[in-house]
């Protein structure tokens, strides 16, 4: 990966478990807070527990590459749903630890905890791209394609998008150093053909 969006990307990993740290705390006021408001209390220490289930669960699930591409900051809607389906998913799993440790105040978890989760995860998210937003939009991005609405499609997300003749698309790997600190998209709207996914991948193995 190279040295640009590598720093950038640790930068934001940073800030994100910063993030997740944050919100199970706050998560776990929710949950002691729970037992005032509906009289039904967790067994022992499982607030704890579940906070520390919840906690790992985040890193499971949102340090994955769809997560750490910096890019994905700049895409909006799909970024946010699939964060919402995986805390869905992240309290099917506590839902388990509920039944297996046999915890209560499971239905008042889901009821007061949930929203709350979901509400901080995409305020989480959010301001990650509020905070390198803009670094992320100054990445240069090589697109070789022969549709110009896909270039300015781009320019709206990036601010420095260079359209490439499509004559230099089979010619990708003569010109290398061209692509450092930057992003590259390849697209092609007839048919992206096995040579087409070997440039991909040659640009994946070198850290494009």
């Amino acid at each position: 990966m190279n040295r640009q969006v590598k720093s950038l990307t640790k930068s934001i990993a940073r800030a994100d478990l910063i993030f997740m740290a944050i919100e199970s705390l706050i998560l776990f006021l929710v949950i002691e807070n729970i037992g005032k408001l509906t009289d039904i209390y967790f067994v022992g220490k499982g607030s704890v527990a579940v906070t520390l289930s919840y906690f790992l669960l985040l890193i499971f699930f949102f340090t994955t590459p769809a997560y750490k591409a910096p890019f994905i900051l700049l895409s909006g809607f799909e970024h946010y749903s699939k964060a919402a389906i995986d805390l869905l998913k992240i309290f099917t799993i506590l839902a388990f630890e509920f039944f297996v440790f046999n915890l209560q105040a499971g239905r008042a978890f889901f009821i007061f905890a949930l929203p709350v989760a979901i509400l901080l995860r995409l305020m989480g998210r959010k301001s990650l791209k509020i905070l390198y937003g803009r670094q992320v939009r100054d990445i240069p991005v090589f697109v070789f394609t022969e549709k110009d609405y896909i270039k300015k499609y781009l320019q709206e997300l990036f601010t420095n998008v260079k359209l490439e003749p499509e004559n230099t698309f089979s010619a990708l790997s003569e010109s290398m150093s061209r692509f450092s600190n930057s992003l590259v998209l390849l697209h092609n709207s007839k048919d992206f053909s096995r040579e087409h996914d070997q440039y991909a991948s040659f640009l994946v193995s070198k850290g494009i």
